[in-house]
């Protein structure tokens, strides 16, 4: 991801991530995943093959509330 801010088509990782976000919730149809962001594609592809533990109801809450607290810091 750092290299689609190096590139010059966003400024920094916030909006790489952003961006991301976006194009994840267009119509399955108007998204081409590998021509608009490989770098956001091939992310995918290792988190597929890699090991992962299933979310469970409230981590996203907890995610959020961890993250919060640090900005307040």
């Amino acid at each position: 991801m750092a290299d689609r801010g190096k590139s010059g088509h966003h400024n920094n990782a916030d909006e790489v991530v952003r961006d991301a976000l976006r194009r994840a919730f267009w119509p399955a149809q108007s998204l081409d995943l590998e021509g608009d962001s490989p770098e956001l594609a091939a992310l995918i592809r290792e988190g597929v093959r890699s090991r992962h533990t299933p979310h469970r109801k409230g981590d996203v809450h907890k995610l959020l509330d961890r993250a919060r607290q640090r900005l307040q810091k």
